[in-house]
C-alpha cells in the first residue's frame, strides 16, 4: 500500500492513510509530506474521495464502513492497481545496450502486451561505440520514443543523433518510432496508444528522462479524472 501511496503522490493527487502502528514505511510516507495517521478512525477518511484498502482490512473496520456509509468510492487495493497498470510507468537507470535489453526482457515477462520504450540516450560516444547495438534491441520494442541525449551540454558526432537512430530504424522496417521530448504529447500518445496490459519504459541515465516521466504520469492522472 505505502508503494501505491508514492505512486500516486508523486501523479499530484492528495493522499492519506491510516495504520494501525508506525513502521518504516509510514516514515518515508511522512518525509514526502503524506500524511499519516496511526489508528483507524473514521473521522480520518471525513475528507476523502476514495478509500482504498487491502485484504488485511476486515470488513467491520470503522474506516471501511465509514466510507461506505457516506457513499465514498471504495476501492481494494487490486482495484486502484489495476489503474495504474492501465499504462505502467518505470523509470529505469539504464544506458548500455545489455542494460536496456535486460530491462526489455523484464518487462516482457510480465504483460502478452506492448512495450513502449521511452529512451534518453546517453552521449554521443556511446551511441558512435554502440550504433549497431542499440538499432538491434530498439527493433525489439513495439514502439520506441526517443528523446534528447544526455547531457544536453555533450558534444554531438554527426551521424549519432536521435535523428540518425530513427532514420536508421525506419531503414530497417522499423517504423514505430518518434523523437518527443514533451510531457504533453507523450502523455496523449500513451493515453491514445496504449491498453491494460501494455508498459511503457522510460528509460535514461539523466534528470530530464525522470522528470519527463513524472510529468507524464501526472498528465495522464488529471486525462483519467
Amino acid at each position: 500500500m505505502s508503494a501505491i501511496a508514492e505512486i500516486l503522490h508523486n501523479s499530484n493527487y492528495k493522499v492519506q492513510g491510516s495504520d494501525a502502528q508506525s513502521n518504516d514505511n509510514i516514515n518515508k510516507l511522512q518525509k514526502l509530506g503524506i500524511e499519516v495517521y496511526i489508528g483507524h478512525n473514521a473521522n480520518n477518511i471525513s475528507q476523502a474521495q476514495i478509500v482504498v484498502h487491502s485484504s488485511a482490512i476486515e470488513s467491520d473496520n470503522v474506516e471501511l464502513i465509514a466510507a461506505k456509509n457516506n457513499n465514498k468510492t471504495v476501492l481494494h487495493r487490486s482495484d486502484i492497481l489495476a489503474e495504474i497498470m492501465k499504462a505502467v510507468k518505470l523509470v529505469n537507470y539504464a544506458h548500455h545496450p545489455n542494460e536496456i535489453y535486460a530491462t526489455l526482457t523484464a518487462a516482457r515477462s510480465i504483460t502478452k502486451g506492448k512495450v513502449i520504450g521511452i529512451i534518453e540516450p546517453l552521449r554521443f560516444a556511446r551511441i558512435r561505440n554502440f550504433f549497431d547495438e542499440f538499432i538491434r534491441i530498439f527493433m525489439m520494442f513495439d514502439y520506441v520514443i526517443l528523446t534528447p541525449v544526455h547531457p544536453p551540454e555533450d558534444k554531438p558526432i554527426p551521424g549519432c543523433g536521435i535523428d540518425d537512430i530513427q532514420k536508421a530504424l525506419i531503414s530497417n522496417g522499423f517504423n514505430n518510432t518518434k523523437i518527443m521530448n514533451d510531457a504533453l504529447l507523450i502523455s496523449h500518445f500513451i493515453s491514445d496508444s496504449t491498453s491494460p496490459s501494455d508498459i511503457v519504459l522510460f528509460i535514461g541515465a539523466g534528470s530530464n528522462i525522470a522528470k519527463l516521466a513524472k510529468e507524464t504520469a501526472a498528465l495522464i492522472a488529471e486525462v483519467k479524472v
